[in-house]
C-alpha cells in the first residue's frame, strides 16, 4: 500500500501513528512543527534532545569572511542549516548592519526549507534550494562552476560539500561558524526562541529503563552526530525498538555503527519524519521504501 506523500503527510483525519510512542532527537526550539505532524498522526511524543549548537571559541576567522562577504568579496554564500544564519548574526557586522544588507549582492543558497524561512524571515533573498536536501542535492543542482563561495559550516562539517564544490572549480572559503556540542549547549546557546518545551522531554537512560508494555516505541535521529550520542547512551537497545533516520548522512551513519536504520525520511521535514516513520510501523515493514 503506497505510503502518504512526504511533502504533504498523510490524509486529513487519518491517525497511522496511533499507539506509537515516538522520542524525537531534537532540541525544543527546532521542534515544534515536527511534535504537531507526529501528534496529529496520532502518535505520543517526546524530546529527547541529543546535540546543541554554540559559537565557536575564536570567531575572528568569521568574522574576517562575513566583513569580506559585505565587501563583495564572494559571487555565493551556502547556508546549509539554520545554525548557520544563527551563528552569522552573532558577528559584529551583520548585528550592525542586519543580515541582508551584509549578504548584499551575492546570490544565495540553501540547504532545507527550514533555512530557506529563516533567510526569508531575515530579508535575505534565496536563489537556489535543491530539491534534495543535502550536499549532494545541493552539488546536483549547483549552477555557477567557477565561482567565489562562502561555505560556513559546523566545526565537524563532513567535506563533501566542499571538496564538491572544489571539483566544479570554485573557489571556495570555508569556514567554521558554530561547534556541535551536548546538549544543552549553554548560555550563549545558538537557539531560534526561549519558547516552552513542545513536548515531554526524557534522556536516552530514560527510554532504555523503560518498560516496553507491549506498545511500538520509535526514536528519529536528525543527523550523524544525534546517531553517535544516542546509540552510546542508549545501549544495548531496547528490543523491538524502531531507528529512523533524517537523511542517508544519519542512516549511514547508524549502519557504520551497526545499527542500520528501520527506515528513512525522504526530506527533512515534519511530513517526511511521519511517513517514514508509518513505513516503520508493524504490518508495514516491506510494503515500500520511506524515501527515494
Amino acid at each position: 500500500m503506497p505510503g502518504p506523500d512526504p511533502r504533504t503527510g498523510p490524509v486529513p483525519g487519518a491517525r497511522p501513528l496511533a499507539g506509537l510512542r515516538a522520542w524525537l532527537g531534537r532540541s525544543p526550539d527546532r521542534a515544534a512543527a515536527a511534535v504537531t505532524a507526529l501528534e496529529a498522526a496520532g502518535a505520543e511524543v517526546r524530546l529527547m534532545p541529543l546535540i546543541g549548537f554554540r559559537p565557536v571559541a575564536d570567531p575572528a576567522p568569521l568574522a574576517r569572511a562575513v566583513d569580506r562577504l559585505s565587501r563583495g568579496d564572494f559571487d555565493w554564500i551556502v547556508f546549509t542549516s539554520v545554525t548557520t544564519v544563527l551563528a552569522l548574526e552573532r558577528c559584529g557586522a551583520v548585528r550592525a548592519a542586519g543580515l541582508a544588507a551584509v549578504v548584499g549582492a551575492a546570490r544565495v543558497a540553501a540547504v532545507g526549507e527550514g533555512t530557506r524561512a529563516a533567510l526569508a524571515a531575515r530579508g535575505v533573498p534565496v536563489h537556489l534550494v535543491p530539491e534534495l536536501q543535502s550536499a549532494v542535492g545541493l552539488l546536483a543542482e549547483w549552477p555557477a562552476d567557477g565561482a567565489a563561495v562562502l561555505l560556513p559550516q559546523s566545526s565537524i562539517a563532513r567535506p563533501a560539500l566542499y571538496e564538491g564544490l572544489l571539483a566544479r572549480g570554485c573557489s571556495v572559503e570555508q569556514v567554521s561558524a558554530y561547534d556541535t556540542v551536548d546538549w544543552p549547549a549553554g548560555e550563549d546557546a545558538l537557539e531560534e526562541s526561549a519558547a516552552a518545551p513542545p513536548a515531554p522531554l526524557d534522556a536516552p537512560e530514560q527510554l532504555a529503563a523503560e518498560p516496553a508494555e507491549g506498545r511500538a516505541r520509535a526514536v528519529v535521529l536528525s543527523s550523524p552526530s544525534t546517531a553517535r550520542r544516542f546509540l552510546a547512551r542508549c545501549a544495548p537497545l531496547p528490543e523491538g525498538l524502531l531507528l529512523a533516520a533524517i537523511g542517508e548522512s544519519t542512516a549511514g551513519e547508524l549502519a557504520a555503527l551497526g545499527r542500520p536504520a528501520d527506515a528513512v525520511a525522504a526530506a527533512p521535514t515534519p511530513a517526511g519524519i511521519v511517513q517514514a516513520l508509518i513505513s516503520a510501523m508493524p504490518g508495514e515493514r516491506g510494503a515500500g521504501p520511506a524515501g527515494p
